[in-house]
């Protein structure tokens, strides 16, 4: 059985996410999952850990293959920034889409995940009490 998720309109540059994303293909949902974890950009993190909550929140197996990873250009909104003597500096802010195809472990090899659903249970309750803490 597989299943997709998508999110279109994030306002994060489609190379960013991209830079980001590379290491997900082909691994297991879990696996993805605490590679999110350690990634140090907060605003991709929180997208993709409630896309991927809502995931693990509908289907019940812990053993989900993330099969394929599409990044695409969205819309871009163009700025002036003024400068001097009357001329503009241009400002392009651009937007994304991801979409995700994920695949219940029937046909494919059989491989165990690393990591179990209790550990990253662990780390995102671990995660929701950092944020709470003010530094």
């Amino acid at each position: 059985m597989q299943t997709f998720t998508y999110r279109k309109k994030l306002k994060i540059s489609p190379t960013k996410v991209l830079s980001m994303v590379y290491k997900f293909k082909q691994k297991y949902l879990l696996d993805v999952y605490l590679i999110i974890l350690e990634s140090p950009n907060l605003k991709f993190k929180k997208i993709i850990l409630n896309l991927f909550r809502n995931i693990l929140s509908n289907i019940k197996e812990s053993n989900i293959y993330l099969l394929e990873v599409l990044v695409n250009k969205n819309i871009i909104l163009k700025r002036l920034q003024p400068r001097a003597k009357g001329r503009a500096f241009k400002i392009e802010k651009k937007f994304s889409e991801l979409y995700f195809k994920f695949s219940l472990n029937e046909n494919l090899k059989t491989i165990k995940p690393i990591y179990s659903l209790n550990k990253i249970r662990y780390y995102n309750n671990l995660y929701n009490n950092l944020k709470k803490i003010k530094i």
